[in-house]
């Protein structure tokens, strides 16, 4: 930690009065230190550090809480970690500034739980919440943000993707724009930009080799660039939070996929969409949202529910429809959608007959002006956007094989006995192909084309007491001579392998069940 003298300090102080700027916090590595390093030489830093806080103004800095011994239980600290926290903490209210936590990857305070013992037990300590590192500690940033909310005095505007990588905010896995929305909305008005989009000098002194973030480069020219592309992201955020335009949405079947989104939506996941209403034919349904979902239904400011879906349509209530009926339902809903100028989405399969998802989107063609979608939300996943990315660079020249093996669909007989209706021609329409791969079927098309030739094994019955297949294995062509094999079952509990080969190499992108 490379410390700046008091005069640099009254000159930089002067530099910033002649701006018409002012210094709110210092981002300091404070408490970056192992447990078991010089603390007394430490904490005269973190004193010089004040000093040069008071010099500049600012009432705030920010704070770690200790790096712990490589392979031990972080747990097993927890006294030690608390009270040399609480000592930093005194020390800051001598020099009148706010102490601030930061969570950070290889100290204790990098997950939920650790980070709430310290809230707790040193309530003077203010909580700061960075979507990356939580990120890169396998921690879910919204469930983080529900428990450490009210402890949280500011927020530091730092994305990343699942593998670590940072990038700017929202195109990442954070869930910003949610999070940023609930801040503000609880009160919260302090931010901290802290992009990590490109290397910086200094930036070695902040992160151990074996924490330190995955930083790309080579994406932007030159720091002030990145810094301008991070600050540019928020902007856009924030802009979106002051319009509060959101989209009145309606849900036509809360089952097992319908309840799903709108629990994600009432939990705030969602922030651009309002759930107004709910349509299902099951009384028993509707009466576990109205419980569920915390409204009346005579409440119209709430969620309005609706016994029969085309009243809800009717009712004006909705911009949007989100359609998880069966499957032989999604096209007749979404074609009542478009007609009423309701924009859709659906979920997956699209139908169950060619002729009824063609007639879907022929009634799409007639309506540019609605937005008509299908609910693979796996091309969001940022490994197959990265295979994609790949493939369309030609970095590995043409696709010559294919190769996906998904045989982590396991469903067991007693999973099918659950409904009359599951596996059935009738109730579903289809198996593995049309219940479970849907998503697998649209990446490989997506990624690597679609074929000009299937020939295709199903086996139906073959490992269950079921009407349909549970067993497929497809062979295709493609137009430039490729070749590619698709298996899948819903009987092992084994492996998924997505393996694509080019004339310069291959990718592949493989999941352990």
């Amino acid at each position: 930690m490379r410390l700046i003298s008091f005069q640099k300090a009254k000159e930089v102080k002067e530099k910033i009065d002649a701006a018409g700027l002012t210094v709110w916090s210092i981002g300091s590595p404070i408490g970056k230190i192992d447990l078991d390093g010089d603390i007394p030489a430490h904490f005269k830093k973190l004193k010089h550090t004040l000093e040069i806080a008071n010099i500049l103004g600012a009432k705030n800095i920010r704070l770690f809480s200790f790096y712990i011994p490589k392979g031990k239980n972080p747990d097993d600290y927890t006294d030690k970690v608390i009270e040399l926290v609480k000592e930093m903490v005194e020390i800051c209210k001598l020099y009148g500034v706010n102490a601030c936590h930061e969570n950070e990857k290889g100290i204790f305070g990098d997950n939920v739980d650790r980070c709430l013992k310290l809230y707790k037990s040193i309530p003077d300590l203010k909580g700061i919440f960075d979507f990356a590192n939580f990120i890169q500690c396998g921690v879910d940033t919204f469930e983080a943000w529900k428990i450490l909310k009210k402890h949280i005095y500011y927020i530091h505007i730092k994305d990343s993707l699942t593998d670590g990588t940072v990038v700017t905010a929202g195109d990442g896995i954070g869930e910003i724009f949610s999070i940023t929305k609930d801040f503000v909305k609880s009160g919260g008005k302090n931010f901290t930009v802290e992009p990590h989009l490109s290397i910086f000098d200094g930036f070695s002194d902040l992160e151990k080799n074996d924490n330190a973030s995955v930083i790309k480069n080579s994406v932007f020219s030159d720091c002030e660039t990145a810094f301008d592309a991070a600050c540019d992201s928020f902007k856009t955020i924030v802009s979106k939070i002051e319009a509060g335009q959101t989209v009145k949405l309606g849900i036509i079947g809360i089952g097992n996929m319908g309840s799903g989104h709108a629990m994600n939506i009432f939990e705030g996941r969602c922030p651009e969409i309002q759930l107004v209403a709910v349509a299902d034919r099951k009384q028993e349904r509707i009466a576990w949202g109205k419980e569920s979902l915390k409204t009346d239904v005579e409440d119209t400011s709430g969620i309005a529910f609706f016994d029969r879906a085309e009243d809800m349509l009717n009712s004006g209530l909705i911009d949007a429809c989100l359609i998880a009926v069966p499957h032989y339902e999604h096209p007749r809903y979404a074609i009542e959608c478009m007609k009423k100028g309701i924009h859709v989405i659906v979920e997956k399969p699209a139908g169950v007959y060619t002729k009824q998802v063609k007639e879907m989107n022929a009634e799409a063609a007639k309506h540019p002006e609605i937005v008509f979608g299908m609910m693979f939300n796996q091309r969001t996943n940022c490994v197959y956007k990265k295979m994609k990315e790949l493939v369309d660079s030609g970095k590995y020249g043409r696709i010559r094989r294919t190769n996906w093996l998904i045989t982590n669909w396991y469903r067991s007989q007693a999973y099918y006995d659950s409904g009359d209706w599951r596996a059935t021609w009738k109730g579903e329409g289809g198996g593995v192909l049309l219940n479970q791969c849907p998503h697998q079927l649209d990446l490989w098309q997506w990624i690597c084309g679609m074929p000009k030739k299937v020939d295709a094994h199903l086996h139906y019955g073959l490992w269950h007491d079921i009407e349909v297949e549970d067993d497929v294995t497809a062979y295709v062509e493609y137009e430039n001579g490729a070749t590619g094999v698709f298996i899948t079952s819903i009987v092992h509990r084994i492996i998924i392998i997505l393996a694509i080969g080019g004339q310069h190499g291959k990718e592949k992108a493989v999941e352990f069940c």
